[in-house]
């Protein structure tokens, strides 16, 4: 029963942090790409680093957060921004990895 209790419970908490990502992305695009929502960016991906490090492998990030994320982005913005905003999201992911 802990496993399935575990399991509902990553899967709620990945569907927050999903929800705080597309959150932060659209302020980004909305704010034009500035330098408040470059800070904004920043902190969700040094978060989501943290929450991935303890809850989730990276296959399981990218299923659980950053295909959904993608998806959400082309949906809202079309696919040439959304492409734009997605890797600008994983460059501040992976500068999260190394910081």
């Amino acid at each position: 029963m802990k496993i399935a209790a575990k399991q509902i419970g990553n899967k709620r908490e990945a569907a927050e942090q999903l929800a705080r990502c597309i959150a932060t992305m659209v302020y980004y695009q909305t704010d034009n790409w500035s330098w408040s929502g470059a800070q904004l960016l920043w902190e969700q991906s040094r978060a989501l680093r943290s929450w991935a490090s303890s809850a989730c492998d990276e296959h399981e990030l990218g299923t659980l957060v950053l295909a959904p994320l993608h998806a959400e982005l082309t949906e809202r913005f079309g696919p040439e921004v959304s492409r734009k905003l997605h890797g600008e999201f994983l460059r501040a992911l992976h500068d999260a990895a190394e910081g």
